[in-house]
């Protein structure tokens, strides 16, 4: 993760992230349910809001709260990243939109929403995304996880995560290329 990106975030979210990545966050590539696996950090997940997730002003809103619900899509509570984002028009919105729904395993709903953010500058970062990373995501999510193809999927979600989340934390506080 961008250095720059961690440290325009407030304490608590440095924290929850490290102690989350710690634990293997994200592993996941479907959910068959929610579990709070990391209730601490849930609760200090709870405590945070658009505008305290950072230590600058928060200068665009929407993206902050895109910040925020890649959060908890870290922490896989896709339904509280899910009320976010559909509130937010973006194509960053639409983005975390897709994300959310590939790794509830609604995969022809998440294609729908990635071809409203094909353009998106971290979209166009990645070496795979949008209809082509679903696609591998359904093929191998049933795979047990040292299968190499699972865990290359495995590998290709989380830097579609951090590209988004780097993405959307910079352009909250107006540092967005």
């Amino acid at each position: 993760m961008n250095h720059a990106v961690l440290d325009s975030l407030s304490a608590a979210a440095r924290q929850l992230l490290a102690d989350a990545r710690a634990a293997g966050a994200y592993q996941h590539l479907v959910l068959q349910s929610e579990q709070t696996q990391w209730p601490e950090a849930m609760r200090v997940l709870e405590g945070l809001t658009a505008g305290t997730l950072f230590e600058a002003p928060v200068k665009r809103p929407d993206e902050a709260s895109c910040a925020l619900a890649g959060l908890w899509l870290y922490l896989d509570e896709l339904d509280r990243a899910h009320r976010i984002v559909q509130e937010i028009g973006s194509p960053s919105g639409s983005f975390w939109h897709a994300i959310v729904h590939r790794r509830e395993g609604d995969f022809s709903n998440s294609k729908y929403w990635y071809a409203r953010c094909r353009d998106h500058p971290a979209a166009q970062a990645l070496e795979m995304s949008g209809p082509a990373l679903v696609d591998l995501v359904e093929s191998t999510a049933h795979l047990p996880p040292d299968d190499a193809r699972r865990a290359r999927a495995v590998e290709l979600q989380r830097r579609e995560w951090e590209l988004l989340f780097d993405y959307c934390a910079r352009a909250a506080v107006g540092r967005a290329s």
